[in-house]
């Protein structure tokens, strides 16, 4: 257990001497050691504070150990704490088995043995402080369960945005694409290596290639005469450039070996 975490230890009995001798049996385990003086305190008590162990005496007037141990394990907050029950003697089985039932976990006959009692309560501190660090772990679970679904229901609106943006773009490339293959003029698209990119229907038509076989290509290695070579390297280095608009002449030669003016 963390030394900053202390347990809470709820020590029950009627008389003042044994809730002193138990403090002074258990006060070297370091624990915060909290005393009641009747059931109906210890009952008080367990609705403020978290406990790990019960140290119940057996026999006291008006709320016995028993009655306070069965309103103990009727309240959900506090059903799980164990008891152990401490008694000057064990009168009849039929006792034991009545304090079992309650959700004893143990007897203690008194005089107790020192030894014995800090042993079976450090046990049970023990058992405590693991019980309280899985909770703590199952806590930082579910915090990064919850940081880990609100970040999968962004990146779901963001791929549906992105959808929408794609639809957006496809159908505008659409459209594009629709205009440059019904337009009479011939429109090539390239990228700034040169490289074609686009190649209208009437570009197919004149110069006898698919748009398959030219994309990606470059148009000087395709349809350029060698005179015509150097006028357009420099035209695409002035365009990487940024040198731009510019407007050229040049003559492609066509597949079947005729002659095409593009500007």
């Amino acid at each position: 257990m963390d030394p900053l975490e202390k347990a809470n230890i709820l020590m029950v009995d009627d008389h003042p001497e044994n809730l002193l001798a138990l403090e002074a049996i258990l006060g070297g385990l370091g624990q915060n050691l909290v005393r009641a003086g009747s059931g109906r305190e210890a009952l008080r008590l367990l609705l403020k504070d978290e406990f790990a162990l019960i140290l119940l005496d057996a026999h006291m007037p008006d709320m016995d150990g028993f009655e306070t141990a069965e309103i103990i394990r009727a309240r959900e907050r506090t059903q799980n704490v164990p008891i152990i029950f401490i008694t000057a003697m064990l009168k009849s089985e039929n006792q034991i088995f009545k304090g079992y039932s309650l959700g004893a976990v143990d007897y203690i006959v008194k005089p107790v043995v020192p030894e014995i009692l800090r042993a079976k309560v450090s046990v049970f501190i023990e058992l405590f402080a693991k019980t309280r660090q899985i909770k703590k772990q199952a806590e930082l679970l579910r915090a990064a369960n919850r940081d880990l679904d609100q970040t999968n229901k962004a990146v779901v609106t963001l791929y549906k945005e992105l959808e929408k943006k794609n639809a957006e773009l496809c159908d505008e490339t659409d459209f594009i694409r629709a205009v440059l293959d019904t337009a009479g003029s011939l429109v090539v698209v390239y990228d700034r290596d040169g490289r074609i990119v686009r190649f209208n229907r009437a570009c197919e038509q004149i110069s006898g290639y698919s748009v398959d076989e030219v994309r990606g290509v470059r148009a000087n290695d395709l349809f350029m005469t060698a005179e015509e070579l150097n006028i357009a390297d420099a035209t695409f280095e002035r365009i990487a450039a940024g040198q731009y608009p510019i407007e050229v002449e040049l003559h492609w030669t066509a597949r079947s070996g005729g002659s095409i003016r593009s500007r």
